[in-house]
């Protein structure tokens, strides 16, 4: 993996650019940032080679697991349950309702034991996201790149998202928060960024 290139198909100057190891981009981003880490291979022997390297960080509470692969989520809270977890849910198919997609989503999460929720933008409702808040789980709003999509996110009350515009979504944000003296308090103490 590190002899491949990474860089070229962003720009000609980052041509010979190699990816960066698990252990490289804890050492270098510790302390700066909190870690969302998504699971690819379905092995127990990587699983643990990725759980051992946040342990040897001292990275327990600044990590989150997420994978596709559903036993993963189940053996992560047995190999440590300190470790928080997520997955993620898509759009519905057309023939499902949204309240029954909505159903299905908590069903699974209570039977996974995980802790983060990442919703397409299609699940993100009121009383949705009220209801997964007060069973305990962390609400993520996924792939919000149109600014409709980010202000409705921010007023459904999910607790944070993705998006391919960082740009938008920072300045979207920051007026959402300062509409709001609760939050406008908050995100300049940093507690919400």
């Amino acid at each position: 993996m590190k002899a491949l290139d990474s860089g070229s198909w962003f720009d000609k100057q980052f041509i010979g650019e190699s990816k960066p190891t698990l252990s490289e981009v804890f050492d270098l981003c510790k302390g700066r940032i909190r870690f969302e880490i998504d699971l690819k291979d379905s092995s127990l022997i990587f699983l643990n080679k990725v759980i051992d390297e946040i342990v040897r960080f001292d990275l327990l509470d600044d990590v989150e697991l997420t994978t596709a692969h559903y036993p993963l989520l189940a053996q992560i809270k047995k190999t440590n349950p300190k470790l928080r977890t997520g997955t993620f849910f898509y759009k519905p198919p057309d023939w499902m309702p949204v309240r029954l997609a909505q159903k299905h989503i908590l069903d699974w999460v209570s039977l996974l034991g995980i802790d983060t929720i990442h919703l397409n933008i299609s699940l993100i409702t009121i009383d949705f996201v009220d209801k997964l808040h007060q069973c305990g789980f962390i609400v993520y709003g996924s792939n919000l790149d149109l600014a409709d999509q980010i202000n409705r996110g921010l007023n459904l009350d999910i607790d944070s998202f993705s998006t391919s515009h960082l740009g938008i979504a920072l300045k979207l944000r920051d007026e959402f928060y300062k509409q709001d003296s609760r939050y406008y308090l908050q995100a300049h103490d940093n507690s919400l960024l």
